[in-house]
């Protein structure tokens, strides 16, 4: 402050004492003013801070909270002025820990680290917290301020992830990684403990049935029972995905295991689940295995288990199987097998054989099926039943799946530049068929082909088609509209199932080789067979006729209302080159050729075995006359009661007897015998001789045609007398 004045003598000694006194009184009440503004500042800067602070004086009493102190403890600065910092003490630390932290403090003057405290209502929150010491300028300990933040949300947040990282979110049982940790925690500590490897009869059946979200809600349900109803507190229950389970069951030897499971195995299966207001029952296979009995590595307790359930599962629903050697040994084997298979993919080795399938009304081959074959490089060609089933268990199958479709619209691409026009189809397993995106990664294939798509076909079978209903109607109907059809394999030989067949838009229906194969020795089954095809064309579709793999199912099936003949009587499958060479070539015998041609249909076995025998009867004299087997014994071809026919025709007299043309069949076929009788006397004089066979043919058909009419009679049900 100054004062100035233009008087002389203004300023006397007791002015400027006065004002003296004045100036320094001015400079304390500004020093006031200053450090009550500094005061203000640094209260509402506490008092605004998320952190909780306190600080207390040298004995450790309150003097100061602020308003974040309240919100996260719930005690006022009223209820805490004058109180140990104690009062916030958990008891979850020991009085090491807090010796320890006394003695840090003392030493370096601070503290920092995380600690768990209690709010006034009695919850436990951690905090990170920072203590410090204020001395003064003799160096004696005046305050210790503290402060702190509360951690509760983000340790949640690391509880719920860590949970998250070790569970199922299905389920809310532990996941894989869950499962693996607690093996390898259990193993560390030496626990004798079983593994149970559970896998669900049927699941995906129900889930077709009631929707995959009701699955999923039933899969809960039945790991919820597992964890209440059948395990103790300290076993574990695991989710590996799918339909499968894990147990980790403690304290268990091989005595008491083995009552385990079957206690087990019954609880399951008389559990009652609701899955959409229904009531259902469910199985499963089990492997199991012990440690440290079966392995004292973890990894390996629970592939042994998964082993035995597969093991399991080969046998029959709702078996159970230990884990021996002799699993391990096929284990080994199996995983051998998928490092050849995924070389084999690798290196090539996979090759596309064709078998040619005979369209009736045509007499030609104008279809294929493409087959998988393994070139193995120490066992030679392999058939897909030596890789597809395991490939299938895999993750290989859609690589083989793939590999199938790329070779097999290449091969057709060849064929076509061969001017041969062909339709080709290919086989699809159920993994690759219902994955999310066939449809697009095919079209993807596909499309950079530049094929005419009529000439392209996949074949799936019945189970594949039934294990996902919406699924396949929709991918039948999707590459439906492209141009490519769906032919059903196999079909016989799981439901057959003509309402559910017919949900479907198959193009063309496989009857399996199983049925046809033993048509001819088996009456009954030759019925079923013929009445099967009559209703499968009466519901419009096309149809093959697998495992034909000899003359008379060849020519009987071509009598039948089949459309395409598949078997090794035509080829088996053979090489792309050796198939092109096979269609260039293929020729059916003339005289084959001539008795399918001039025969009717017929669906009577007995009928067809009696054309058959004619049919027979002109091959024989043929390959007498062309081979000129003079020497013979030719008794048998004069004798028209023993040969194969008349012993037809005589065992039926009572069946036909009140038929007219039955009687004019027996006159043909005496005939036929004459002629034989005397093209047989002939045989030396090649000049007749042919003659005579043409004769001898003619009649053949002649009676071939009687037959034939002999159904027509039988049919409309008017004898004649």
């Amino acid at each position: 402050m100054s004062i100035y004045s233009d008087e002389i003598g203004f300023f006397t000694t007791r002015k400027i004492e006065i004002l003296s006194n004045l100036a320094s009184t001015f400079g304390v009440v500004l020093s006031i003013i200053e450090n009550m503004k500094e005061k203000f500042l640094l209260e509402d800067v506490l008092s605004r801070s998320i952190q909780g602070i306190v600080i207390t004086d040298s004995d450790n009493k309150i003097i100061y909270t602020n308003p974040a102190f309240t919100k996260i403890t719930g005690y006022s600065r009223e209820e805490t002025i004058g109180q140990n910092p104690s009062i916030l003490k958990s008891d979850m630390h020991s009085k090491e820990f807090y010796s320890d932290m006394w003695k840090k403090l003392k030493k370096d003057g601070f503290f920092s680290g995380k600690i768990y405290n209690k709010r006034k209502d009695g919850t436990i929150y951690p905090e990170i917290i920072t203590i410090s010491i204020i001395k003064d300028n003799e160096g004696k300990i005046i305050y210790y301020t503290s402060f702190f933040i509360d951690i509760s949300d983000i340790e949640d947040k690391d509880k719920k992830i860590k949970y998250l990282m070790f569970h199922d979110s299905k389920t809310g049982l532990l996941n894989t990684k869950g499962f693996y940790d607690k093996l390898n925690e259990l193993a560390t500590n030496k626990n004798n403990f079983i593994v149970v490897y559970i896998d669900l009869d049927n699941f995906a059946y129900l889930n077709t049935l009631y929707g995959i979200e009701n699955g999923d809600l039933l899969l809960k349900d039945f790991g919820q029972f597992l964890e209440q109803d059948v395990c103790k507190k300290e076993d574990y229950v695991c989710y590996f995905g799918s339909d499968e389970f894990a147990i980790i069951s403690l304290n268990k030897t091989s005595e008491n295991a083995t009552d385990y499971i079957k206690e087990l195995n019954i609880k399951i299966k008389n559990k009652e689940f609701n899955i959409n207001s229904n009531k259902v029952k469910l199985s499963g296979c089990i492997g199991v295995s012990m440690y440290p009995v079966d392995s004292n590595k973890p990894d390996s307790i629970i592939s042994f288990a998964q082993a035995s359930c597969v093991k399991a599962k080969q046998i029959g629903k709702g078996q159970c199987v230990f884990y021996s050697e002799s699993i391990q040994k096929e284990f080994e084997n199996k995983l051998h097998l998928h490092t050849e298979i995924t070389q084999a993919i690798e290196r090539f080795e996979f090759e596309l054989f064709y078998q040619p399938i005979f369209e009736i009304s045509s007499k030609s081959i104008n279809h294929a099926e493409a087959l998988i074959r393994w070139r193995h490089n120490e066992r030679g060609i392999l058939s897909p039943y030596a890789f597809i089933p395991f490939a299938e268990e895999s993750d290989l199958i859609e690589k083989i799946d793939y590999y199938v479709i790329e070779k097999s619209l290449n091969d057709l691409k060849t064929l076509q530049d061969h001017n041969i026009n062909m339709s080709i189809s290919a086989n699809l397993t159920s993994k690759t068929f219902l994955s999310d995106n066939f449809l697009e990664n095919f079209k993807k294939i596909f499309y950079k082909k530049n094929i005419n798509p009529n000439h392209y076909r996949f074949e799936i079978t019945e189970s594949i088609a039934l294990s996902n209903v919406e699924r396949t109607k929709k991918y039948i109907e999707e590459l439906g509209k492209i141009g490519i059809y769906f032919n059903m394999d196999d079909f016989g030989t799981g439901y057959s199932s003509l309402s559910y067949l017919n949900r479907f838009n198959f193009k063309n229906i496989k009857i399996d080789s199983s049925f046809v194969l033993n048509y001819e020795k088996d009456y009954k089954l030759a019925t079923l067979v013929s009445s099967i095809i009559n209703m499968l064309n009466s519901l419009n579709f096309d149809i093959t006729a697998e495992g034909i793999e000899n003359e008379f199912l060849f020519f009987a099936f071509n009598h039948l209302n089949c459309h395409f003949l598949q078997g090794y009587f035509l080829s088996k499958p053979i090489p792309l080159k050796n198939f092109i060479s096979f269609i260039k070539n293929f020729k059916l015998d003339n005289t084959l050729l001539d008795f399918l041609r001039k025969s009717t249909k017929t669906m009577d076995f007995d009928l067809i075995r009696a054309k058959y025998e004619i049919y027979r009867f002109i091959k024989r004299i043929e390959s007498i006359v062309q081979e000129k087997k003079f020497g013979e014994n030719l008794y048998v071809l004069k004798d028209y009661k023993n040969c194969a026919f008349g012993k037809w025709y005589y065992s039926n007299i009572e069946k036909y007897k009140n038929f007219k043309i039955f009687k004019d069949i027996e006159t043909n076929h005496v005939a036929l015998h004459k002629i034989t009788e005397k093209l047989i006397s002939e045989l030396p004089n090649e000049k007749i001789l042919y003659k005579d066979l043409e004769k001898l043919k003619k009649r053949a058909f002649k009676l071939n045609s009687l037959v034939d009419n002999l159904e027509i009679e039988s049919f409309c049900m008017v004898p004649k007398n």
